[in-house]
């Protein structure tokens, strides 16, 4: 098979000697087309290159930007989780304290006065440890929420 090929190919340029011109032409086109075809195809791998490098740099602001976003989240989280813990811890207290209350008054009702008189002092140092630790918090908020805002 490949032996008519071959004769096919050799009787057509008997025939027609021009056909090893056209020949002649497109080996010399091929070879002078090369450079230019590989210049062109190194140019759109430099191209897609730097298109990646760009891309990658833009995804890495991006990633830095939601880390950011993420680290404030994280720090509104634990700041209202402590909020919650302090809430709780009063109102504990203050359960506490009332039940104490009731607890002795029942066991001595003539001395109401003096009981409530204790009581209500404990109420005032449990009211002032709130109050620090309500201050203790709105500072951490504040902190956090300068930090946030002078991040650029």
């Amino acid at each position: 098979m490949f032996d008519s090929i071959l004769v096919a190919v050799g009787s057509s340029f008997e025939r027609a000697p021009w056909g090893w011109g056209l020949l002649a032409l497109l080996v010399g086109g091929y070879f002078k087309l090369k450079p230019v075809l590989v210049e062109l195809a190194n140019k759109r791998e430099r191209d897609l290159l730097e298109e990646r490098a760009e891309e990658m740099a833009s995804m890495r602001e991006r990633m830095e930007r939601l880390e950011e976003k993420l680290a404030a989240a994280m720090t509104r989280l634990a700041i209202a989780e402590e909020e919650t813990r302090s809430v709780r811890h009063d109102l504990a207290s203050t359960d506490q304290l009332f039940g104490n209350f009731l607890d002795r008054v029942r066991a001595k009702p003539n001395d109401a006065a003096a009981i409530a008189s204790v009581v209500a002092d404990e109420w005032r140092r449990a009211k002032d440890r709130a109050e620090r630790e309500r201050v203790r918090l709105a500072e951490l908020r504040s902190a956090a929420l300068a930090k946030q805002v002078s991040a650029p």
